[in-house]
């Protein structure tokens, strides 16, 4: 009996220590477990999202309507501000615009403080530059100089032309640039955006005026090029009264062509600056194809204008005085290259922060001041800067 009790008790201890196999789990089927509540369930959104980064600034949204509707007179209100508030300009983008005009008022300044404080650098920088260019076999050419002006003015108009596709990821945003706040009408005409005479049109400038200086050196001849390298400051006293005195010697030959007491054939000259304009831009900002838009006897003023500031005379000091020596070539290509950059820019339309009426307001008209005189015709003769001149306001054709 004994030995029967003992080999129960051994044969219950072996079952309780059998483990199932290593392979095999187990799991059982478990239920989340609930908390009542008296709370609703969680409402889902169906209505549909509008995403207001792609929305346009200048346009109504059809989404935003439907919106404004259902929410009623009362809840309109706060949705219609948030919407507001956000087409507004982006944080972000004032402080850009303040870095921008703060670098372009210093650059001026660092020039300066440059030539007092390193002229010999600068010298030879300037020495270097020349030297390349006289040993290039293009600067000897005849048509060298109205070479450079031409690709200034094409380079000017193609680059104010791009601005919206450049600078701006949306380029509905480009619109918030410009003078009449809509965005550029037929930026690219010069590529055939108006259609085939609108193209000629816009390549004939260009045609008459190489023509033109092809024909003046067949009566004046190119004078060779001098060996010596100017120095900085040279280069730069040259081209800023260069620029100045073509602005100055045009703005009063401007201001005649708008004045009513004016013959009505000179008048006619200037007129087609301001009238030859497609169907398409009629009261809009300017394009920077209109910079050439003009007569042939208008822009023949304006190139003559130019060779007589480009062939006038310069103050220079030798050994121990100051003496009179025609205009270093090299100064004469770089203020091409400046005249027709400011040109282009006072015809293209934006009122960007860079721009120079913006940097320097009380000395540059620049793109607000010309598109002032395209609207009303009765003042801002100047091209580029500031006059207070008896002809500064004329009384409109």
């Amino acid at each position: 009996m004994a030995f029967r009790i003992l080999a129960l008790a051994l044969a219950a201890r072996s079952a309780c220590a059998l483990k199932p196999p290593r392979g095999l789990k187990l799991k059982l089927p478990t239920t989340p477990r609930r908390v009542a509540t008296l709370e609703p369930p969680p409402a889902v959104d169906t209505e549909p999202r509008i995403d207001l980064r792609e929305a346009s600034p200048l346009t109504v949204d059809a989404a935003w309507l439907t919106t404004t509707r259902q929410l009623g007179t009362t809840d309109a209100t706060p949705t219609m501000r948030q919407l507001d508030e956000s087409n507004e300009t982006p944080t972000h983008w004032r402080r850009a615009a303040r870095v921008q005009r703060s670098m372009m008022r210093f650059a001026p300044l660092a020039l300066v403080g440059a030539l007092l404080t390193i002229p010999k650098t600068l010298d030879a920088g300037v020495s270097t530059l020349w030297s390349k260019l006289y040993g290039s076999w293009w600067a000897h050419a005849p048509m060298f100089e109205a070479w450079t002006a031409t690709l200034g003015f094409v380079g000017a108009i193609a680059f104010w032309s791009s601005i919206h596709v450049l600078f701006f990821r949306d380029r509905r945003r480009a619109s918030e640039f410009r003078f009449d706040k809509q965005p550029p009408v037929a930026p690219f005409e010069w590529l055939g955006q108006l259609g085939g005479k609108r193209l000629w049109g816009a390549y004939l400038p260009l045609v008459a005026y190489v023509g033109s200086i092809k024909l003046f050196h067949c009566v004046v001849t190119k004078a060779p090029l001098p060996i010596a390298p100017p120095t900085a400051l040279r280069v730069l006293l040259e081209v800023t009264c260069g620029v100045y005195l073509y602005d100055a010697l045009f703005a009063p030959i401007h201001a005649s062509m708008h004045r009513r007491g004016s013959p009505a054939w000179w008048r006619r000259l200037h007129r087609t600056h301001h009238e030859a304009r497609p169907t398409q831009r009629r009261g809009k900002a300017l394009v920077p194809l209109e910079t050439v838009q003009h007569s042939y006897a208008d822009g023949a003023l304006q190139v003559a204008c130019n060779v007589l500031v480009q062939r006038a005379p310069s103050i220079i000091w030798v050994g121990s005085g100051f003496a009179l020596a025609p205009k270093h070539p090299l100064s004469r290509v770089l203020h091409n290259l400046v005249v027709t950059y400011l040109l282009a820019e006072a015809h293209s339309g934006y009122d960007l922060p860079w721009m120079t009426h913006r940097a320097w307001p009380r000395v540059f008209g620049g793109a607000k001041a010309h598109d002032a005189h395209h609207v009303q015709g009765d003042r801002h003769f100047h091209q580029f800067f500031h006059s207070s001149r008896p002809w500064a306001r004329a009384p409109a054709y």
